[in-house]
C-alpha cells in the first residue's frame, strides 16, 4: 500500500510538472513569439524540455499543436485521450496558427509504472504505462 501511494503521488507530481511546462511553453504561441520566429516542432520541444527535463526523458515527449479558425468549435474527439486498445496513437500535428485563431497545444508522455505487479494497477496503456497528458487552449492575441 505504501508503494502504491508513493507511485500515485509521483504520477500526479509528474503530471503537474507536464501541465505547468506545457502552459508556460504555450505562451510562445499566445504572444506570437512562435509564429513570428516560425518556430519548428523541435524548437518548441526544446523549450518545453527546459521546463520538464527534471522528470522526463525529452526524447519521449510527444507534442501536438493544432490551430482552429476563430469561432470554430473544437471537436471533442480532438481532446479525447489518444488511446486505442491500450496503445498510444500518435496523431500529433503542428500548426503555427494565425492571429485570432484558437490554439490547442497538447503534450503526452508514457510514464512507466512499477507497482502494478503488486496488485495496484493505474496503467491505461499496455506494458504497465500511464499516459500523462497536458492541454493548453487559448485564442491567439491579435498582432
Amino acid at each position: 500500500l505504501l508503494f502504491a501511494i508513493m507511485e500515485s503521488s509521483m504520477v500526479f507530481f509528474a503530471s503537474q510538472i507536464l501541465e505547468s511546462g506545457t502552459a508556460d511553453s504555450a505562451r510562445l504561441f499566445l504572444t506570437h513569439q512562435a509564429q513570428d520566429t516560425k518556430m519548428s516542432r523541435d524548437d518548441f520541444k526544446k523549450d518545453l524540455c527546459t521546463r520538464v527535463s527534471v522528470l522526463f526523458d525529452c526524447t519521449k515527449l510527444v507534442v501536438s499543436v493544432k490551430a482552429y479558425a476563430a469561432g470554430t468549435a473544437i471537436p471533442a474527439t480532438d481532446l479525447a485521450a489518444p488511446i486505442s486498445g491500450g496503445v498510444f496513437v500518435d496523431g500529433s500535428t503542428y500548426d503555427l496558427g494565425a492571429s485570432g485563431s484558437t490554439m490547442v497545444i497538447r503534450t503526452f508522455y508514457q510514464w512507466p509504472l512499477f507497482v502494478t505487479g503488486l496488485g495496484f494497477d493505474m496503467a491505461n496503456l499496455t506494458g504497465s504505462k500511464k499516459l500523462l497528458s497536458a492541454t493548453a487552449a487559448f485564442r491567439v492575441e491579435p498582432n
